[in-house]
């Protein structure tokens, strides 16, 4: 069994599949990089991503509605293990943004793996996953994968 997360589950139940509420990602405090821990950053065998774009102040509903990639799923996993870690002098500014840009990694539910939050620091340019094992960390200060993610989502056919 997997150790709980350090993030509550952001995912339930629907019917027939599984959905992201991504109100209930909690706000990540930006603008400090943990240390890397080191590891796989993202699990492979996802089966879909959920990009979700929340409020940074209150606990409110999403700006935008959740885009959910289920086409591409593998390349784009693939993308953020090839991140490297932070430079230890990366800057991190110090700016008030209104949303946070997170990711949730969702899996097969027969592999009864939990779902994986990957929250964007926007003012390090990184991307953290926190678990009760260690942070992963991974920069992309020099690679963005948010309009890869755009890509993605736009050439998958519509739901």
């Amino acid at each position: 069994m997997a150790p709980p997360s350090a993030y509550p589950s952001p995912v339930v139940s629907g019917p027939g599949a599984q959905a992201v509420d991504c109100a209930a990602i909690p706000r990540y405090d930006s603008g400090i990089l943990p240390a890397d821990a080191g590891g796989e950053f993202v699990p492979y065998g996802a089966d879909a991503i959920t990009r979700c774009d929340t409020p940074v102040l209150t606990p409110a509903p999403t700006v935008a509605p959740p885009e959910v990639l289920t086409r591409g799923v593998g390349s784009f996993v693939q993308l953020l293990n090839s991140l490297p870690a932070p430079q230890p002098d990366q800057a991190c500014l110090r700016v008030a943004l209104p949303t946070q840009l997170s990711f949730v990694v969702t899996f097969e539910p027969r592999t009864q793996r939990p779902p994986l939050v990957v929250v964007g620091d926007r003012n390090c340019a990184a991307l953290v996953v926190g678990d009760t094992v260690g942070g992963r960390v991974r920069s992309y200060a020099s690679l963005d994968p948010m309009p890869i993610f755009e890509e993605l989502y736009a050439a998958q056919p519509p739901a």
